[in-house]
């Protein structure tokens, strides 16, 4: 009678094991879901402000070659110093292409995937 209480028992104990992992595996799954989408909506966040940035300088480069033009009575002059200026800005940001994209970006998604998570009830006890 006793050896039917341990097995019982045994197998009541794996039964919830099983149930615990397949439990958690579901948890993971929706966490990693959770992290997926919102890399994704960073993402898109951030290639949205870039698209309207790039339009807003779009004009404003137009608007500044053009004053320069008149104000130096030759447009393509204008368009030039622009475009200079452009060239230049490219080199520092070659320059200093790690300190202004790789490093923050790298610790944006890093914050994503690897923030503190809460304490639960599991953790009290």
């Amino acid at each position: 009678m006793e050896s039917y209480n341990i097995t019982s028992e045994t197998t009541k104990l794996f039964t919830g094991i099983k149930k615990y992992l397949r439990q958690r595996l579901q948890l993971l799954k929706i966490e990693m879901v959770e992290k997926i989408i919102l890399s994704a909506s960073v993402v898109l966040n951030i290639f949205t402000i870039v698209m309207l940035t790039l339009f807003l300088l779009l004009f404003l480069s137009t608007a500044l070659a053009i004053y320069l033009g008149t104000l130096w009575q030759n447009y393509p002059l204008g368009f030039l110093a622009v475009a200079g200026l452009y060239f230049v800005l490219i080199i520092i940001f070659i320059i200093f292409k790690k300190t202004l994209i790789t490093e923050p970006v790298t610790k944006q998604m890093l914050g994503i995937f690897f923030k503190p998570e809460k304490e639960t009830d599991d953790n009290e006890n």
